[in-house]
């Protein structure tokens, strides 16, 4: 993700939430932190917090609902990625999980 898109995300935060500040702190801050997600995870991840929450999300739950929602397609996908992104596959008939 680029600053200019964690700046997007901060933008919408500030949106829905009037007393949240967008400054360059902030961006700084947030961009160090979820720059190793795609902007279309952070975003979706942005847009469930914000349809479940009464308070500006933090990071680390964005950070968490991308996770899950890439879990979730690349388990549609027919596999699995640690938390290193390596492929992990998924033997259904033997119900075992085993590293490509």
């Amino acid at each position: 993700m680029t600053k200019v898109e964690t700046t997007k995300l901060l933008g919408i935060i500030g949106a829905m939430y009037q007393s949240y500040q967008v400054t360059d702190e902030k961006i700084n801050i947030w961009h160090l932190l979820i720059k190793d997600i795609s902007f279309p995870h952070a975003q979706q991840a942005l847009v469930e917090c914000l349809k479940t929450s009464k308070f500006p999300p933090v990071a680390a739950e964005i950070i968490e609902r991308a996770g899950v929602i890439r879990l979730i397609e690349s388990r549609m996908e027919g596999s699995l990625l640690d938390c290193t992104g390596n492929s992990i596959a998924i033997k259904e008939d033997e119900r075992s999980i085993y590293k490509d």
